[in-house]
């Protein structure tokens, strides 16, 4: 047990002051594209781009991110990862961003729902997702760098009945503001990707957790500064 406690405190050898991205979310997040499709050439920036993988370590970041290999915290594994969003999104940013390195931080887990993401009151939180993925994150800042945004990708495991739906917008809003307090940072950004469904038959109910969603950022379009900590 030692031992491990000396790896999870271990700085990135590598960088230092790494603009930290943390992943939360199901599985848009995770991802579960083929290896084989990737290009070559991908990522155009492998020395600037970091991955705090789920054995607790930091490596260069390669697909998948969200891979299950040596993972620590049980609750957020995935063993069917595959190739997802966030180190492509990460490759652009420091394509155009050229003096900055990024730092992944993935917690997602597929399949969950918005009421997975809240904040328990239990005596070991690293075995809820919330726990999990806010001791992940302050395990390597600010020591490494400091989280500059998390980017949650969650929503179609609540479009699938209307209730869940209705229910989102009070449930993502107490999360961010759970997330914000147990990070310290009541401005941190908060991204949310939306899909808008392609198939007729969940569309309505769809389209409904998605007014939920931007209902949820809703009370900040007056305030451009503070509507981009959201969105």
């Amino acid at each position: 047990m030692p031992a491990v406690l000396v790896m999870l405190t271990q700085p990135c050898a590598a960088q230092t002051n790494l603009y930290l991205i943390a992943l939360m979310g199901q599985s848009n997040m995770v991802g579960s594209g083929e290896l084989s499709d990737l290009p070559p050439e991908f990522p155009s920036n492998p020395a600037k781009l970091w991955n705090f993988t789920n054995a607790y370590k930091w490596e260069p970041s390669k697909e998948p991110i969200d891979s299950p290999v040596g993972q620590v915290d049980i609750v957020s594994q995935d063993l069917r990862a595959g190739v997802g969003p966030s180190l492509a999104l990460a490759d652009a940013f420091v394509s155009a961003h050229p003096a900055t390195s990024v730092g992944l931080i993935p917690c997602a887990k597929s399949g969950t729902r918005i009421l997975d993401w809240q904040k328990q009151q239990t005596p070991e939180p690293r075995r809820t997702l919330f726990g999990s993925c806010v001791n992940r994150i302050k395990t390597v800042s600010p020591a490494d760098g400091t989280v500059r945004m998390v980017i949650f990708w969650q929503g179609g495991g609540d479009a699938k009945n209307q209730n869940d739906a209705l229910q989102w917008r009070e449930r993502f809003t107490t999360f961010v503001a759970d997330l914000r307090a147990d990070l310290g940072n009541p401005n941190l950004p908060i991204v949310l990707p939306i899909l808008v469904a392609q198939s007729e038959s969940p569309k309505k109910i769809s389209l409904l957790a998605n007014r939920e969603g931007r209902a949820a950022l809703g009370r900040y379009s007056g305030d451009h500064q503070d509507r981009d900590r959201w969105i």
